[in-house]
């Protein structure tokens, strides 16, 4: 275990690296982009606890004894924001929460119920879009400053249903995938080379790309 934990904390000086080099020449410490990080940041952070919360429902609807001794301590930002997650997107603007590896998730003999509740986590920034962007169209008609803030929101979510795609851990897929087949807990190697990935994709400058390529496509076709 403590060489696992010695292996992530080198992936995220990698990525604190990669992005110091990729926006070493950028403005991103201006005000204006400050302010626009924090509002990114929040809404973020608002699209992660959106996916514990779906996910936390079914959690207690089955007794998962351990969470529900947990209490409240299931809401602190410290159960639902991976910190490498969160590096990624103070420099490359998306990033990734942590996974609720809940017993019911993980362990549950039932391979439906946790096929449901790693679908929910998926999904839920995805209907979060559209029920957005159907907002949108009645509130141009009064705040042009609250219409942006949710087509803002709706991109943030649409980000993080992407990312969930990737299918290694600690992404949802990877995680998803594994269900189908097991109901144990794989070693947290897989995580590291699905971070791994990640990181080569990064530092090639295609993931960035293809993130904000197919998010734009889909915004538009929604909207359409």
């Amino acid at each position: 275990m403590k060489k696992i934990n010695i292996e992530l904390i080198f992936i995220a000086l990698l990525f604190i690296g990669l992005g110091l080099y990729k926006n070493w020449n950028t403005q991103l410490l201006q005000a204006s982009n400050l302010y626009l990080l924090a509002v990114v940041l929040l809404s973020s952070l608002a699209a992660v606890y959106l996916r514990r919360l779906s996910q936390l429902f079914w959690c207690y609807k089955w007794g998962d004894i351990n969470l529900t001794l947990k209490g409240n301590k299931n809401h602190y930002p410290t159960e639902w924001i991976d910190w490498i997650g969160l590096i990624v997107f103070v420099f490359f603007q998306f990033g990734w929460g942590k996974p609720l590896l809940s017993d019911k998730t993980v362990k549950n003999p039932d391979r439906k119920k946790r096929i449901i509740l790693l679908v929910t986590g998926l999904l839920v920034n995805l209907i979060v879009v559209f029920l957005i962007l159907m907002l949108i169209p009645y509130t141009e008609s009064f705040s042009l400053t609250l219409a942006a803030f949710l087509k803002l929101f709706a991109q943030v979510n649409l980000h993080y249903f992407l990312i969930s795609l990737i299918p290694f851990p600690p992404f949802d897929l990877g995680y998803l995938w594994q269900s189908l087949w097991s109901n144990k807990s794989k070693p947290q190697t897989v995580e590291i080379v699905g971070l791994t990935l990640v990181f080569i994709l990064i530092f090639v400058n295609i993931f960035p790309q293809i993130l904000q390529i197919v998010s734009n496509k889909l915004l538009y076709l929604i909207l359409a």
